[in-house]
């Protein structure tokens, strides 16, 4: 599709929103048409994809917004964060659409834990906590929308990185709305699982 289009009109192409505020991205994932998605962002420089997947539509929702709130696809969401360097994927995380969701309240509200942990992944342990403690409307965190299975988590990502998230965010995860029970759970787990 994009093949004939010369290069440097490829990003603006890809740019242009419609009335809901929607770019050639977001229909295709709205479509489910995540192979035309992906061939989209193939075309693109790398230097322009943090931009395209930046743009918000009149309901605030980025492409990784609609591809993980609509379609709950792992893989292309995954894809779409791998394309972007990693300094820049804490601020396409951290988007809030109008209800206050960033991509990961939309991963973790479909029940999405493998694809939260890989997302977790890809991002440095210094951003985490950052990521973690945004609210939606509702003033909820990512981790409470969904009761995330929490002892998942921690038994899926690496147990020392998740010893270093955990004892870092102890202070905040309090401060932003996980009961102290849960934090518990969380010290819990890392004491009875670090016998090395």
């Amino acid at each position: 599709m994009l093949n004939n289009v010369p290069k440097e009109d490829i990003v603006d192409l890809l740019k242009i929103q419609d009335k809901e505020g929607s770019t050639p991205l977001h229909w295709a994932i709205l479509r489910g048409y995540q192979d035309l998605a992906m061939q989209m962002l193939n075309n693109v420089p790398k230097e322009d994809i943090v931009d395209l997947l930046k743009i918000q539509d009149k309901e605030g929702s980025t492409p990784l917004h609609k591809i993980l709130d609509f379609q709950g696809i792992s893989q292309e969401a995954i894809q779409m964060l791998d394309k972007t360097p990693e300094e820049a994927r804490v601020d396409l995380l951290k988007i809030r659409n109008n209800e206050g969701r960033t991509p990961l309240h939309c991963a973790i509200e479909r029940g999405l834990e493998d694809l939260v942990i890989k997302i977790l992944e890809k991002v440095f342990e210094k951003n985490m906590i950052d990521i973690l403690k945004n609210k939606d409307e509702y003033d909820k965190t990512a981790l409470l929308i969904g009761e995330v299975n929490l002892s998942y988590l921690a038994r899926k990502i690496r147990l020392n990185q998740y010893k270093k998230i955990v004892l870092k965010a102890l202070p905040h995860l309090t401060a932003i709305g996980v009961g102290l029970g849960l934090v518990i759970t969380y010290a819990t787990y890392i004491y009875n699982n670090d016998r090395d």
